[in-house]
C-alpha cells in the first residue's frame, strides 16, 4: 500500500509541474507595457521565452517578464 501510495505522489508531481498552459508575458519601454499571451507553455518555458523578448536598440531598453 505504501508503494501505491508514493507512485501516486510521484506521479501527482510530475503531472503537477509539467502541466502546459497559457502565461502572461508583460513588455514595457518607455513607461508603456504590453501584454502578450504564451499558450500551451510550460512555466519555464514561457519564463525562457519572454525573458528572451526583451532587446535593446537605439538607447531604447525592452524588458519583458513573465507575469
Amino acid at each position: 500500500m505504501k508503494k501505491l501510495l508514493s507512485i501516486v505522489g510521484i506521479l501527482a508531481m510530475f503531472i503537477t509541474f509539467s502541466c502546459k498552459k497559457d502565461h502572461t508575458c508583460t513588455c514595457s519601454a518607455l513607461g508603456i507595457s504590453a501584454d502578450t499571451v504564451l499558450t500551451d507553455m510550460s512555466k519555464k518555458d514561457a519564463k525562457e521565452t519572454c525573458e528572451g523578448m526583451s532587446a535593446s536598440a537605439f538607447g531604447i531598453d525592452v524588458t519583458c517578464k513573465l507575469k
